[in-house]
C-alpha cells in the first residue's frame, strides 16, 4: 500500500485507526475531511470483511504481533 512518493491515504488512515484515533483526530491530522476519512475506513471494512471499527483496530494489533504491517 506504498507507493514511490510514500504511503497512500488509506494506509495512513489505517494507521491512525488502529493508534485509536478518532475519525475527527484522523481527519484533522491528514489534512482531510471526516466524511473522506469516514469513507475509507467504511471501505477498509467492507473489503477485509469487518462490520465494525473494533475489529479492525484488533486485526491490526493482530497483524503487529505476527509481523505484518499494511491492510491487506
Amino acid at each position: 500500500m506504498t507507493s514511490a512518493i510514500g504511503p497512500s491515504p488509506e494506509s495512513r488512515v489505517y494507521d491512525l485507526v488502529k493508534s485509536g484515533l478518532s475519525d475527527r483526530e484522523i481527519a484533522a491530522t491528514l489534512g482531510l475531511s471526516e466524511e473522506q476519512v469516514n469513507r475509507t475506513v467504511a471501505g477498509l471494512l467492507g473489503r477485509l470483511g469487518l462490520s465494525a471499527r473494533l475489529e479492525l483496530i484488533l486485526l491490526a494489533y493482530s497483524r503487529s504481533k505476527n509481523g505484518v504491517s499494511a491492510a491487506a
